[in-house]
């Protein structure tokens, strides 16, 4: 395997009723064809853990593991994305985007990208009171990031165990096990010219494109890009 491909992974977790209804499969079709023409280089895989396969395009590679989903969502992801990873080079780039949810700033995330090579994105929780809060103060946004693939599934891999042991959230848990380790700590941004502001209802019901959410998206990346 060409040890320079980039593989963009989209996690269709089916969290809560294990399966893809209509509208969200349409959902990820577009956005399929969305990303498609912002990353042509980019080979895609999609990691499904649903009762039914949803269909893809033809060129896109579709991972359908019943066995990885889990009434823990965040458990249910990592499964997800380690069935994505099983049969990639470790050299490869690994890039997680939202399988559902346009990512309306590529632009800059594009930029980010090839400025850094791989990242992750951690940052405190402004909207921690929110019905959609965090339990814990930081967390790293599990919804856009880059790293090798070899890094990357040794981190899903000790994420997913810690998940499994303690429980808890994937941002939080993911957080943890990134900072073990100092050359992956140095993957880790704390504020910078990119922060993912989405489009789109996501699996787990939260709404980005609602002018409540859009607005608090949009406020965030600014408050991130100067480290507030």
């Amino acid at each position: 395997m060409d040890t320079n491909q980039i593989f963009v992974l989209l996690p269709a977790c089916t969290f809560p009723n294990k399966d893809t209804n209509g509208a969200r499969e349409v959902d990820l079709q577009e956005n399929l064809l969305y990303l498609g023409a912002k990353l042509p280089e980019a080979q895609f895989v999609v990691c499904d853990n649903g009762q039914r396969a949803p269909d893809v395009p033809a060129g896109v590679t579709l991972v359908h593991d019943r066995g990885a989903f889990s009434d823990n969502p965040s458990i249910g992801e990592c499964r997800n994305l380690l069935s994505g990873l099983h049969c990639l080079d470790d050299e490869a780039l690994a890039i997680k985007l939202h399988a559902r949810c346009k990512l309306l700033n590529f632009r800059a995330f594009d930029a980010f990208l090839q400025e850094n090579h791989a990242f992750f994105l951690a940052s405190p929780n402004i909207w921690s009171h929110g019905p959609h809060g965090y339990d814990e103060l930081p967390y790293l946004d599990t919804r856009v990031f880059a790293a090798r693939v070899g890094i990357l599934r040794r981190l899903l891999a000790d994420t997913l165990a810690l998940l499994e042991s303690e429980g808890g959230r994937m941002e939080r848990a993911m957080l943890a096990v990134v900072l073990r380790r100092p050359e992956d700590c140095a993957l880790v941004h704390t504020s910078g010219s990119f922060f993912p502001i989405l489009s789109g209802a996501a699996g787990h019901g939260r709404n980005y494109t609602s002018p409540t959410a859009l607005v608090r998206s949009y406020i965030k990346a600014l408050i991130y890009r100067f480290g507030l």
